[in-house]
């Protein structure tokens, strides 16, 4: 390599510069998996096979009275016990299919081994992003097929009786308080009240959710809430984010925030919200994220998972190559769609 020219001493060519001169400050936007939003509103099911069945019972059996007639029911002295034929119980079998991903990098031995940070650390963490970001993808677009929903629980919000679009909700209006009120309803009919308001999520993108913090009716109804104070404080919630409490009439919000950028390598970046905009969900959850290894569940959607998030580092002597690799075998499906709600045109 052929020597430079000879210069005079200045102040900021005496030494080589390197990575010390910033005390190794690393700036990167990774983030950890279980920051992602879709664990609080999706079970989690471990299974044993990636195929098989999940039992549905239909609800509707357990409060039916044909005719609203209950003298149906009576057993006079002196008489045999009735029995009628809309007593029995009925179910189906459904099937699910988990599909297995695999988010892969390689790195040549000498550039881990030199580097002065962890870049197979930094290269698996943006694995685990990736793996997450799918999930989330997967997720929502089990969510949003209108085939995968009872179309009782699936509205436009502008066919909601006394309802309307959330971007033009007043105070005298109360489009939203409206809408969720008639959602809550329709589940507490569809589950005969098993699920309840205190089981359920409200799951909206931040572009929706910054919308309606500014509409009248949420502004309105904050100054007249306890919350009030806490807003004035900025406390540490969502309403330093988003300016919205954390429940809303009662139920939980969860601002989806995942992002995915669609752009490939090389071409300036496509970055978007993963669920999209002027939607709303309402989703059960019942319990932690983890479902019961057996027995009911009402959680809205499930993800069925037989290899979750197996994180792998291989050393290839043969060819000194590094595999950074994350494995996720996994489906999301919408188990119990009756426990849930789906809010589309909000605005």
């Amino acid at each position: 390599m052929a020597a430079g020219p000879y210069t005079a001493v200045g102040q900021s060519n005496t030494y080589v510069k390197d990575h010390n001169a910033t005390g190794r400050m690393i700036t990167g936007f990774s983030r950890n998996p279980n920051e992602f939003m879709l664990n609080k509103y999706i079970q989690v099911r471990p299974v044993k096979k990636d195929a098989g069945y999940y039992l549905q019972i239909d609800q509707y059996n357990a409060s039916r009275i044909a005719n609203g007639n209950i003298d149906d029911y009576v057993w006079t002295d002196g008489k045999t016990a009735p029995i009628l034929n809309d007593n029995g119980l009925e179910f189906r079998y459904l099937d699910y299919r988990t599909t297995r991903r695999a988010f892969t990098q390689q790195l040549g031995n000498k550039s881990v081994e030199q580097a002065d940070w962890s870049v197979d650390t930094a290269q698996a963490d943006q694995l685990a992003q990736k793996a997450m970001t799918v999930r989330t993808v997967q997720a929502h677009q089990a969510l949003s097929l209108a085939g995968n929903w009872d179309a009782t629980n699936r509205k436009d919000v502008t066919t909601i009786a006394g309802a309307g679009q959330w971007s033009a909700a007043t105070s005298a209006n109360t489009f939203i308080k409206k809408t969720i009120n008639a959602a809550v309803r329709q589940i507490m009919l569809a589950t005969n009240s098993k699920v309840r308001r205190k089981d359920l999520n409200l799951v909206l993108n931040p572009t929706t959710a910054m919308l309606i913090a500014s509409t009248q009716e949420i502004v309105d109804h904050i100054k007249q809430s306890p919350f009030a104070y806490s807003q004035i404080k900025n406390d540490e919630s969502q309403w330093s984010e988003y300016g919205l409490p954390d429940k809303l009439y009662g139920i939980p919000i969860v601002v989806e925030d995942a992002t995915i950028n669609t752009a490939p390598k090389g071409v300036a970046a496509n970055q978007s919200w993963v669920m999209a905009d002027a939607i709303a969900y309402l989703l059960a959850r019942p319990g932690g994220i983890m479902a019961p290894t057996s027995g009911p569940s009402y959680s809205t959607a499930t993800l069925f998972a037989y290899e979750e998030m197996t994180v792998e580092s291989m050393k290839d002597q043969n060819n000194r190559l590094t595999t950074q690799r994350v494995t996720d075998d996994i489906v999301t499906v919408l188990t119990a769609p009756a426990a849930g709600f789906s809010l589309l045109n909000l605005y």
